[in-house]
Order: structure tokens, then sequence, then C-alpha cells
């Protein structure tokens, strides 16, 4: 538990389990071999492994005085149908929120947070698929919004970098060339990872509310340094208005579908050092965002105003 002056309390580790596949399936079967030989058998036990805490009570006790906040960083976004209304950004967060990371521990974004599911609060949202905006086509859309944060909160404490990847296009509430999208289906994944290579344990903490995420990273404070790079941009490509005929919009109606993104190429370096000022880390990140170009569907054109009908003028009146 943490209070405006740092950890206020300990919660004492707890050991957790891990389903074992192979022995449950045995039990499985010799229940299935026993119940063809005649014996009654309903119930089949699962079998577990004992999954020690990553950190002891005692360790976290003994860290708990030194403990600081060693980075943060904070998105603000647009709270709507593109993010379910916060809850595609929110509810990964909070599942990541209080997550203890022991020395040499490694975090994946997609095996930290929680089922990403319909039933747990997710919606419909936005994403990127073929260089192209689909505003409620992805379930979890806006998603990247958390794992950008984290990932900046991380990299700016100075911790190793794993997998790291930039959006299709530049989203401008991102800082340039440090953006880092998910994505994942049945077949394939696209991740965030970082690992906490002090020698401390580390605490991450979230923050949200409709329109903010914000992570903090707790540790002990190991008197890192890290200097980013202005990003340097090359390879520019304008982004093009276009316009689309949309028969079916009502006549002299206007949609805007896609919004207009430049396209360039962005490398940003961090240099990490430890309180001597050795270098530890340091990292390029390339980023290729392509141009996108706007696009407004046009209904048909308004029909001609009616012309005037002349009118015969009218005598005075007689007097």
């Amino acid at each position: 538990m943490f209070d405006a002056a740092g950890v206020a309390d300990v919660t004492p580790a707890v050991d957790g389990r891990s389903l074992n596949l192979t022995r449950t399936a045995l039990a499985v079967m010799d229940a299935l071999n026993e119940r063809a030989g005649g014996a009654s058998v309903s119930v089949v036990e699962p079998v577990y492994d004992a999954v020690p805490a990553p950190l002891t009570t005692e360790a976290a006790e003994a860290a708990a005085p030194d403990m600081a906040r060693l980075s943060t960083w904070t998105t603000n976004y647009v709270s709507g149908p593109g993010n379910a209304f916060s809850a595609n950004i929110s509810i990964p967060a909070q599942d990541v929120n209080g997550l203890v990371l022991a020395p040499g521990e490694w975090f994946d974004f997609w095996e930290r947070i929680g089922p990403v599911t319909l039933e747990r609060g997710y919606g419909y949202g936005g994403a990127i698929i073929g260089g192209r905006s689909t505003p409620t086509g992805v379930l979890a859309g806006g998603i990247c919004s958390t794992s950008t944060t984290l990932f900046n909160a991380a990299m700016r404490g100075g911790l190793e970098i794993g997998e790291r990847r930039n959006h299709s296009y530049y989203i401008a509430r991102y800082p340039m060339g440090l953006d880092a999208t998910v994505f994942a289906t049945d077949t394939y994944k696209v991740s965030m990872t970082f690992r906490n290579d002090t020698p401390h344990p580390i605490v991450i903490r979230a923050f949200t509310s409709p329109g903010v995420v914000r992570f903090d990273i707790w540790g002990v404070a190991n008197g890192r340094t890290v200097t980013l790079s202005s990003p340097i941009v090359t390879n520019r490509v304008a982004a093009r208005e276009t316009t689309i005929y949309n028969p079916n919009l009502a006549p002299g109606a206007s949609v805007r579908v896609e919004g207009a993104y430049n396209g360039f190429d962005s490398s940003v370096t961090r240099t990490v050092r430890d309180a001597d000022g050795t270098v530890i880390h340091v990292d390029t990140w390339f980023s290729h965002y392509n141009a996108v170009n706007g696009i407004t569907e046009v209904g048909p054109a308004l029909p001609p105003p009616p012309t005037p009908v002349p009118t015969e003028p009218q005598p005075p009146p007689s007097t």
C-alpha cells in the first residue's frame, strides 16, 4: 500500500498455484479406464503445482523504507465509442495495478492482463487495420493507450525494454517514435515487454479515469538517469485529402470517414546511466509511420432550387 510519502504498508506474500496439465490429463485417463472396467468414478480432482510468490514478505518489508517513484507517464485521450467509453483502457490498466516484478522478472503485456472478454466489461473499439481506421470494429480497441503509457513509464524509469512496435500511422497523443501498439488474435500476437533489471523489486501503479490513464513505477532509488534524444524525422510523405461519392448519404450530406496523417520515419535514442555515470542501456527505436490520405464521403448533389413563377401585375384598386 502507498501513501503520498511512499510505501505505507506491505501485504504479506501468498504463494500461488498453476494447473499441471500433464498430471491432470493422466488422472482423467485413469478415471476413464476405471469407468470402462465398471468402477464408478464421477469426479477427477485437478492437479496443481505450487508457485512461490516472486517476492517474500521479508524482502518486501526490507525494501519498503527505500521505495520511491522512479518514473511516471500520463496519456490523455477522448473517452468515447472508439475505446468503449474508457473501458478498453481502464480495465487492463487496473489488471496491472499493484503488480510486483521481482529482480530479473519480465513483464509481458498480454500475459499480465486478464482475459479480454465482453463479460469483463470490454467493448468493441477503434483499431488500425490495413492502414485504415475502423472506429468500432475490434474487441478492446483503444487498448494501445494502456500499453503505450506503461511503455513510456518503464522506459523513462531506465528499465530494460524488450518488444515494442509503433502504430501503422502516427497518433498525435503519443510521444513521437515512442508509442507501443499491442495486438492479438488466435494465431498472432504483438506485445510490449520490459524487464526489471534492477537488484530490487519494482511495483507498478495505475490510475484511471475517463479520458486519463497514468502509470507510476516504484522501486528502490538506484540513481539511474535517462536521456532521450529529440526525434530524428526523415522520409516525409504528405497526406492528401480525397472525396468519395456515397449514394446512400442524404443529398448534400458529407461525412468524414478517415483523417489525414502525414507519413514519415522517426528514430529516438535512449541512453541509461547508473549512479556512477556508466552507460547500461542504449536503445534506438525506429518507427515507420505510413501516410494516410483523408477521406470525406459526400452524398448526391442537392437539387437546384425551384425557378420562381412570374406573376401578372395587378391593376391598382379603384377608388
